[in-house]
C-alpha cells in the first residue's frame, strides 16, 4: 500500500471529529504502512478498520465521509493505493478521520464505547427495551453509540417516524410492543438508506444541495406522507429534530 494526502488533518492520533487534533506523528505512522498488504476490512457502527500484516488503520466516516474507487472525487482528503487501484477518502464536512494504530489495538479501538451494531446485530425488542432504560429522551438515547452503534441524527429521526414515536419520549417508558415497532423502524430505515446510498441520493442531498430523499428530516412545514399533518422541527440536545405531531404524539408538553 502507498498513501497520498491532500488534507493532512484527516490523519489523527485518536478518533476525533476535530481536525485540530491532527499531529505530524499520526501522519508519519500512516506513511510507515507503505508497502504493507491489506489482509482484512472490518466495521463496527460508524467505525471502519483496515488490518495490515503489521499495523492497522481505524477510521470514522463522520457525517459525509466515504471511500470511493476510480478517479479522484471531489472533497478527497486521503488516497490509498493498493496494487494498481486507488481508493479515496472523500469528506465534504471534514468530521471524518483516519487513525493509524498497532495491530493489537485495532479491535479495542473499533469496539471502545460501542453498543451492538444497529445493522449487523440489532437487538430484539426485549433487549432493546433493556438498553433504552432511563429518563433521557428517546432521540438522545438512540444517538448514544453505547446504546446502539451506527445510528446518526438523520436515521434516528426517520426511524422514529416509522415507529410512530415522539423524539422526546422518555426512553425508559417504551412498552415491549413499542420497542418492537422501533426495532422494525430502525431496520427498515437502514435498509432504505443503503439503497439510497447505492443511488447516491443521500450523499448528493447532504453535500451538493440535491433533492431531499427523506420522509421527515429537513421537511418542516411539508405534509406528513402518512397522515397529511405538517411536519414540525425543534432542537433537542443541540440537534435539529423533525417529527409529525399526529403520527408521533408528544407524551408531555415541553417539546411541542
Amino acid at each position: 500500500m502507498s498513501a497520498w494526502t491532500r488534507f493532512a488533518c484527516a490523519i489523527r492520533p485518536s478518533l476525533s471529529t476535530r481536525p485540530s487534533t491532527a499531529t505530524p506523528a499520526a501522519a508519519a505512522a500512516l506513511v510507515a504502512l507503505t508497502g504493507r498488504r491489506v489482509i482484512a476490512v472490518e466495521r463496527v457502527g460508524k467505525r471502519l478498520g483496515l488490518r495490515f500484516e503489521r499495523g492497522a488503520l481505524v477510521m470514522h466516516l463522520g457525517m459525509t465521509g466515504r471511500w470511493e474507487t476510480g478517479a479522484e472525487p471531489a472533497h478527497a482528503r486521503l488516497g490509498l493505493r493498493v496494487g494498481e487501484r486507488w481508493t479515496w477518502f472523500a469528506d465534504a464536512r471534514r468530521f471524518g478521520c483516519v487513525v493509524p494504530c498497532a495491530l493489537d489495538a485495532l479491535q479495542p479501538a473499533l469496539h471502545a464505547g460501542m453498543g451492538p451494531d444497529a445493522l449487523a446485530a440489532l437487538p430484539d425488542a426485549e433487549a432493546l427495551r433493556e438498553r433504552l432504560s432511563g429518563r433521557r429522551s428517546l432521540k438522545v438515547a438512540l444517538l448514544d453509540q453505547a446504546v446502539l452503534a451506527g445510528l446518526g441524527n438523520i436515521h434516528v429521526v426517520e426511524a422514529l417516524w416509522r415507529a410512530g414515536l415522539h423524539p422526546n419520549r422518555a426512553a425508559g417508558s417504551l412498552s415491549l410492543r413499542e420497542c418492537a415497532r422501533l426495532r422494525q423502524g430502525i431496520a427498515e430505515q437502514l435498509a432504505d438508506a443503503l439503497a439510497q446510498l447505492g443511488e447516491e441520493q443521500e450523499l448528493v442531498y447532504l453535500t451538493q444541495g440535491g433533492r431531499n430523499p427523506f420522509t421527515v428530516y429537513g421537511r418542516e412545514g411539508a405534509r406528513c406522507a402518512r397522515c397529511g399533518e405538517a411536519i414540525v422541527k425543534a432542537t433537542l440536545a443541540a440537534r435539529s429534530t423533525w417529527w409529525c405531531p399526529s403520527c408521533q404524539p408528544a407524551p408531555y408538553s415541553n417539546l411541542t
